[in-house]
C-alpha cells in the first residue's frame, strides 16, 4: 500500500474515502452522501454556537456551500473530514454571531473565580445541550470554543476581536452560570 492510500485508511472511516474522492470531482450522489452523513453532527455544533434554529438552520446550508465549493481545499494528511467541516461550521457560526452583532464585548468584567467543579454524572446530555444554549451569546460562545473545541484564550480573543483577558472572564462567568443552571435542573429532577 502507497502512504496515501494508508493515511486514508487510519483517518478515515472506510467509507468516506469515496465520498471524499466523489466530492473531488463534484459528484452529486457524494455531495448526498457527504450531507446525509454529515448533516446532523455539523447542525448540532451550528446549534451549540447559535441556540436558535433557523439560524442554525442558516448556518448549516452556508457551511455546506462553502465545503461543496473549497472541497478541493480539504487535504486528508492534515485531519479528518470531519474535522475540516466542523471548522468550517464553526466559523461560519461565529459570522453568523458577528453579522448579528450578538456577541457584546465586555470591556470590565470583575474576575470571578469559579468556586466548584460542575459534576456532570447525573445530567443526560439533552440536558447539558440545553443548558448550554440557555446561556447568553457571549457566555455559550466562549464556553463552546475553549471547553468544546479546546482553543486557548488568545485564539479565542483573535476569532472573536476581544482581550484575552476578557475571553477569560467571560468562561468564568460562564462557568458560573452553568453550575447554577445544572443545579436548577439538577434540583427540579427531584422535586
Amino acid at each position: 500500500m502507497h502512504g496515501e492510500e494508508l493515511i486514508h485508511i487510519y483517518l478515515h472511516k472506510p467509507n468516506d474515502i469515496g465520498i471524499i474522492k466523489g466530492c473531488q470531482k463534484k459528484e452529486p450522489a457524494s455531495q448526498n452522501a457527504l450531507f446525509k452523513k454529515y448533516a446532523p453532527v455539523l447542525y448540532a455544533t451550528c446549534y451549540r454556537y447559535l441556540a436558535n434554529e433557523a439560524d442554525a438552520k442558516d448556518v448549516l446550508q452556508d457551511s455546506f456551500i462553502r465545503i461543496f465549493k473549497y472541497f478541493k481545499n480539504f487535504n486528508p494528511e492534515k485531519g479528518t473530514l470531519k474535522n475540516w467541516m466542523l471548522r468550517i461550521c464553526i466559523n461560519e457560526s461565529l459570522k453568523m454571531l458577528n453579522t448579528k452583532k450578538s456577541f457584546i464585548v465586555f470591556e470590565k468584567l470583575p474576575s470571578e473565580p469559579c468556586e466548584q467543579a460542575l459534576s456532570l454524572d447525573n445530567l443526560m446530555m439533552e440536558d447539558l445541550i440545553q443548558i448550554i444554549s440557555s446561556l447568553p451569546t457571549p457566555y455559550r460562545t466562549v464556553l463552546n470554543l475553549n471547553l468544546v473545541e479546546g482553543f486557548s484564550h488568545q485564539e479565542i480573543a483573535n476569532q472573536l476581536r476581544i482581550e484575552a483577558f476578557n475571553s477569560r472572564k467571560i468562561l468564568s462567568r460562564a462557568k458560573k452560570m452553568l453550575i447554577k443552571k445544572y443545579k436548577l435542573v439538577n434540583t427540579e429532577t427531584w422535586v
